[in-house]
């Protein structure tokens, strides 16, 4: 397993940018996480990202 941080960083850019600017948000900071998936889910709230729930709702949806 691996971080939040750890997943996120292996996303494709500019997701990938765009989530680690929030990393100092992470909610899961350190803790292991199972997948890249629940990592994003768990990572920082993104309703109040500049992004948008929606923006992250679709980046969550696109995720194998």
């Amino acid at each position: 397993m691996k971080t939040t941080k750890q997943w996120v960083e292996e996303l494709p850019s500019p997701i990938r940018e765009k989530a680690l600017q929030y990393e100092k948000d992470f909610w899961s900071n350190g803790k292991e996480i199972p997948s890249a998936k629940l990592a994003l889910a768990v990572g920082f709230d993104w309703k109040n990202s500049n992004e948008g729930h929606e923006y992250w709702s679709e980046v969550y949806r696109g995720l194998i």
